[in-house]
């Protein structure tokens, strides 16, 4: 639902107007305070578990803003011993052109919820970026060449947004922004190489997952 919100729009006309430069980095910090071991979360048979829940997040975020998919993954994971699901995680991914992505994920931590993207001519911080409640206006800081300003994001509910596109899709197909199609496969296959990538210790090619 996040990237409905008209936040991630303001975001990508800095981009496409190129008012940062060109990209450099991405980097996301995405993490709850302690929640009950009870909680559906920390249920494995579920999928429960940080990278499943809050990893999703910044991984998507990345490759909506940049543009494109990753070429690779380095992933790890920290596991609860009681409950045998990760509760923290560090993600970094390689992109064309010599990008990166750097993520940060974590239950038992102050809550954060925020990216940030470096580039050759200016940076930008979304402050609230993934979890927004409808009567919230999200702030964007940015720094850059000839540019100092904070600018207030107007209010929105991007579960509402969501559902609007879902259904404009299903009564005029192609009329959405996104290739859902396209898009949920190529979200899953970096999922999967990010655990293949914490269970087997190494850096992992996106085109090893099929």
């Amino acid at each position: 639902m996040f990237r409905f919100h008209p936040s991630h729009q303001k975001v990508k006309k800095f981009i496409n107007d190129g008012t940062i430069g060109e990209i450099f980095s991405f980097s996301s910090r995405y993490g709850f305070p302690p929640i009950s071991k009870d909680n559906i979360r920390y249920d494995r048979s579920l999928g429960g578990g940080i990278l499943n829940d809050a990893g999703c997040y910044p991984i998507n975020a990345s490759r909506m803003l940049f543009g494109s998919e990753p070429e690779g993954i380095l992933c790890n994971l920290v596991i609860d011993k009681e409950k045998q699901v990760d509760t923290k995680a560090t993600i970094f991914m390689n992109f064309s052109n010599e990008r990166c992505s750097q993520s940060v994920v974590g239950y038992d931590l102050f809550y954060q919820s925020s990216y940030s993207l470096w580039g050759s001519d200016g940076f930008l911080n979304l402050v609230r970026s993934y979890n927004v409640p409808p009567d919230m206006h999200v702030m964007l800081d940015i720094s850059a060449n000839n540019l100092q300003d904070r600018i207030s994001i107007d209010m929105a509910d991007h579960f509402q947004l969501m559902i609007s596109s879902f259904c404009d899709e299903v009564q005029k197909p192609k009329s959405s922004f996104y290739n859902f199609e396209d898009d949920l496969l190529n979200q899953a296959k970096v999922m999967e190489a990010a655990r293949i990538s914490n269970n087997e210790k190494r850096y992992v090619n996106i085109d090893e997952v099929n």
